[in-house]
């Protein structure tokens, strides 16, 4: 019985959750700073075990060609490959879930050992909605600020959502990243089927949807606009899906979905959840 009750009372602080939010103007400054704690501070350990994966890759893949017939260069290659384009996504998902998972959970119980929570309630602040939701929505959908030009785009690096939701979830971003100057564009690295589908979408059927071409800075690839280093971006994701598709190896990259910046001029999205109430300012 005492496994159902606390099933029960997890369903209800769900729904709790997703009704009416804490304003707008506070909601942002709490994400922002949960960014900050969960995504930025974690940067550190993900590049410390990440180090060493790549250098125990590349030692094993050096030692197991060294005296055979295969070019030197493969063991560059078959790293790129088996870390950025394969085993990088599943790493950085597991590190960030112990990493995260733990941070969220001993600060969440650390306030309630020095009564924080019981402040919050003395305040008439609801704990779930100024502790819980912003969490949430950080880690259901990250979106990082991209390090080379790409157009001063933002990039979808994971996205979690129940069926149905997804194209909202992904329209929210679009808008909220439009407004903060720039746009979204896909993960440069990764791209799930599903994922494809929405930029596809976004790209031949959305024409309130503005896309703009991005260039390639990978090795072996001809620029598209090489006098202009604004609308640089790594392009493995469409390369892959290229190869995928079976089109030109040189040029067929360009026409994925995935090669391009997305932005909305309007956020009529933004202003149906305002004007319901879901989101205050």
């Amino acid at each position: 019985m005492t496994f159902l009750y606390n099933i029960g009372l997890y369903i209800l602080m769900l729904q709790k959750m997703f009704q009416k939010p804490t304003k707008w103007r506070v909601m942002k400054d709490l994400i922002l700073k949960d960014t900050e704690d969960t995504v930025v501070n974690s940067l550190g350990i993900i590049s410390f075990v990440s180090f060493f994966i790549g250098g125990v890759i590349t030692i094993q893949l050096a030692l197991s060609t060294t005296g055979s017939f295969y070019p030197d260069y493969l063991v560059g290659y078959a790293t790129r490959e088996t870390i950025i384009l394969e085993f990088a996504p599943t790493i950085i998902s597991i590190i960030m879930a112990g990493k995260v998972g733990s941070f969220i959970t001993s600060s969440i119980g650390s306030m309630r050992v020095t009564e924080q929570i019981d402040a919050l309630t003395t305040l008439a602040t609801d704990p779930i909605k100024f502790l819980v939701s912003p969490r949430i929505i950080i880690t259901t959908m990250t979106s990082i600020k991209l390090k080379k030009p790409c157009l001063d785009g933002y990039q979808v690096v994971q996205a979690s959502a129940r069926k149905g939701w997804g194209p909202l979830l992904y329209d929210i971003m679009l808008e909220l990243t439009s407004e903060l100057g720039g746009g979204l564009t896909a993960d440069r690295g990764s791209v799930s089927r599903d994922a494809y589908q929405v930029w596809d979408y976004y790209m031949r059927k959305r024409k309130d949807v503005e896309a703009k071409q991005l260039d390639i800075t990978n090795r072996d690839f001809e620029k598209i606009t090489p006098d202009d280093e604004s609308d640089d971006c790594e392009q493995s994701s469409s390369i892959r899906w290229a190869r995928n598709n079976n089109l030109d190896k040189e040029y067929g990259w360009s026409s994925q979905p995935t090669a391009y910046l997305y932005s909305k001029s309007s956020t009529p999205t933004l202003d149906a959840l305002r004007a319901a109430g879901k989101i205050e300012e």
